[in-house]
């Protein structure tokens, strides 16, 4: 597992998905040894369930104030005009 996700590391990710690269009994693997560690330090107390949550969920280290979300499935998305002023 990365331990963030500034930009070199998540070029790394893409290029584990290059379809010639890419092994699905391998990455299986590492999903599985990655669960088992979590599963490891919940037993010896060294993290809660919700703390694990937070560090297995992708989107909590990135800064959300910075995105925008201008397409869904390659199309744009069409914001409406404030009106109430």
């Amino acid at each position: 597992m990365l331990p963030s996700f500034s930009g070199l590391q998540f070029r790394s990710i893409v290029t584990v998905m290059d379809p010639k690269r890419y092994n699905i009994a391998n990455r299986a693997a590492e999903k599985q040894a990655s669960r088992d560690e979590d599963a490891a330090r919940l037993a010896r107390g060294e993290i809660t369930g919700a703390e694990l949550r937070v560090e297995n969920n992708f989107f909590s280290s990135l800064d959300m104030s910075r995105f925008k979300i201008v397409a869904i499935g390659g199309r744009p998305i069409k914001f409406k005009k404030d009106t109430t002023e």
